[in-house]
């Protein structure tokens, strides 16, 4: 049992402590026997002279106080926005793109040369370093290589075409004779991806498919092309948000002290005046009599 000068926990007179939620009178009993079997309800106990003074669940009545701060917290971080700075220290390369699985090899390098990371990402796996993500976004082709009776290499740059659905169509246009003519005629080339190069004559007509990098050469009028190289890009999204550890943490911290709120909070006041004891107390969130 614990001795404390806590005044303002102690109640002095009978009507006070009547004017608790719950109040009783105890004929015949003593107040120690009443701390001691407080204490081993898991109370508190502190007593005056006279006068006693028991709780149990404190956390319960400060566990609001945490709910608030919690809620302002979240709301403070979600309000506030994070912008990325380019970084000083760090440069990113795309070393190659293959754009039939939709890859892209990444080499993080510091100022000195040195390679600190190297992965290969996709769509669906981004690479993270330094609570920087680099997300992969969508894939385009920038240009076809190509020789012409051993001339070369000539790199064409390729144009999206517009068709109807979402399938991609791109094309170029070698230009064969008089570049100056009115109207000038050439090679026309179409491709839906990297890996297959669609050829057609000065006429317009169908020559063949060609891969890159296959050496194979197509001849058209007289002309031997070979198609050197396909060169495809793609686009880099880099995102950072410091805050959302914090979030979380914010979000865990309300669901635990929402939890703890409901746990209920008792406090109980005793007096005695001779034989007789006076007990009040009140519980915070249960309404069943303070044990």
């Amino acid at each position: 049992m614990t001795l404390a000068n806590c005044r303002w926990s102690f109640m002095k007179s009978d009507e006070a402590i009547k004017k608790q939620e719950f109040a009783d009178t105890l004929p015949r009993a003593s107040i120690q026997d009443l701390g001691m079997i407080l204490m081993g309800d898991g109370y508190e106990v502190f007593m005056k002279g006279p006068s006693l003074y028991a709780f149990k669940g404190l956390a319960g009545r400060f566990a609001p106080i945490g709910v608030h701060i919690s809620m302002l917290l979240i709301m403070m971080l979600l309000i506030r926005k994070f912008m990325l700075i380019d970084s000083p220290w760090i440069i990113m390369t795309v070393e190659k793109s293959h754009d039939s699985q939709f890859h892209s090899d990444l080499s993080l390098r510091d100022l000195n040369g040195k390679e600190v990371l190297r992965k290969t990402i996709s769509v669906n796996d981004p690479l993270r370093y330094g609570g920087v993500t680099v997300y992969q976004t969508d894939w385009s082709f920038s240009a076809l290589q190509v020789t012409k009776d051993g001339e070369g290499p000539f790199n064409l740059a390729m144009a999206p075409i517009k068709i109807n659905g979402d399938k991609k169509l791109y094309g170029t246009f070698l230009p064969v004779g008089d570049t100056n003519a009115p109207n000038v005629k050439g090679i026309s080339m179409l491709a839906r991806d990297l890996q297959s190069i669609v050829v057609y004559d000065l006429d317009g007509k169908f020559a063949g498919i060609r891969r890159p990098n296959s050496k194979l050469p197509i001849e058209i009028n007289g002309m031997k092309i070979v198609i050197e190289d396909a060169i495809g890009s793609t686009g880099l999204e880099l995102k950072t948000d410091p805050g959302v550890p914090v979030v979380y943490a914010g979000f865990g911290a309300l669901m635990l002290t929402t939890c703890i709120s409901y746990l209920s909070h008792s406090q109980i006041w005793a007096l005695q005046n001779g034989t007789t004891l006076v007990v009040g107390g009140k519980n915070k969130q249960s309404q069943e009599p303070v044990p």
